[in-house]
Parts: structure tokens; sequence; C-alpha cells
């Protein structure tokens, strides 16, 4: 399978962040592989997420998934 096709798995369970994104699929370009999901015709949602990291510093990233379709 390629990075894109398991992103698209891990996209139509739930939200995927880098960190998970790097973990499932080998990707280090998240933004990237969500550009070529779009382009293949899959509606994709994101949501800015803000934590702290190790350090106690904010830090700011985003989290996609894919729009479950209406039924």
């Amino acid at each position: 399978m390629s990075q894109v096709e398991i992103l698209i798995d891990l996209m139509k369970q739930g939200w995927v962040s880098p960190a998970m994104a790097l973990a499932g699929a080998g990707c280090m370009r998240l933004s990237a592989r969500v550009h070529d999901i779009k382009a293949m015709g899959y509606a994709v949602i994101s949501r800015s997420v803000k934590r702290k990291n190790r350090w106690n510093r904010t830090i700011i990233y985003k989290e996609y998934r894919i729009k479950e379709e209406a039924a």
C-alpha cells in the first residue's frame, strides 16, 4: 500500500495528526499527501490543535480527516 492509501484508510477512521501519519504510514509531509488526496476527489476537513510540547511551549498543528458522506 502507498502512503496515500494508508492515510485515506486512517482518515476514514478519525482525525490524523502529523505524528500519527509518521508512525502509521511513514509520512513526513502530511499536508502534501492531503493535497494529493484532495486532488483524488476526497472531501478532507481539517482542524487546528493547540498543545504543549515536552518543553512546555505551545505548538499548533493541523489534524485531518475525510468528511463523512451524507446518507
